[in-house]
């Protein structure tokens, strides 16, 4: 006798990224250091990593933040001053 399987099969998460990090330019080493404790236990958006020579941020983190499952802003003095990460909480 077969049995049938009780559990539903697993579906594609309809997001790409778990995490996505947002940081001002000059707190990229922080951004890195969470990085490194967030992979390769799961999939991590960041900027320096995730992105290639001549890919248009303006298209590129828009995209990455809304596939991705959850937005990490990090705060800091330097929050204020930079451009894409105040886009990126907005």
């Amino acid at each position: 006798m077969i049995e049938e399987s009780t559990t539903a099969p697993r579906q594609k998460p309809d997001y790409d990224w778990d995490f996505f990090l947002a940081h001002a330019g000059v707190d990229l080493a922080a951004a890195e250091g969470l990085y490194r404790n967030l992979t390769p236990q799961a999939k991590a958006f960041l900027d320096a990593v995730s992105t290639l020579p001549g890919d248009n941020w303006d298209e590129v983190l828009p995209a990455a933040q809304s596939s991705s499952l959850i937005s990490v802003i990090i705060i800091s003095p330097n929050t204020k001053k930079a451009y894409y990460q105040r886009e990126e909480i907005s």
